[in-house]
């Protein structure tokens, strides 16, 4: 388990890899890889956020950040998987056809 800090750059790096292999005319299966990459690292962010919400004793207390800043960074980056995500389907649906 990757914390969501972790995991939301590994989702924005395996996104501008899909969008370079669709520009570049890349097979599907090398998209689709890389597709993968992407849900499986936004599936870490949305479980390391959910354990977010409830974060071990130790951690409330050592933890030098503030609970709000964590809470936005957190938020933002949920809204930028949700962007991520409209762009894929509608890059994969213009280069490989509707409803891919």
């Amino acid at each position: 388990m990757i914390d969501p800090f972790t995991a939301i750059t590994a989702a924005t790096t395996a996104f501008k890899t899909v969008q370079k292999f669709v520009a570049a005319g890349q097979d599907f299966e090398n998209t689709v890889g890389q597709m993968g990459k992407w849900y499986t690292a936004v599936s870490d962010f949305r479980k390391g956020h959910q354990m977010n919400k409830k974060p071990p004793l130790f951690k409330k207390l050592f933890n030098a950040g503030s609970v709000e800043e964590e809470a936005l960074q957190l938020l933002l980056h949920e809204k930028k998987i949700i962007e991520q995500e409209k762009e894929l389907q509608t890059i994969l649906n213009f280069r490989y056809g509707f409803g891919t």
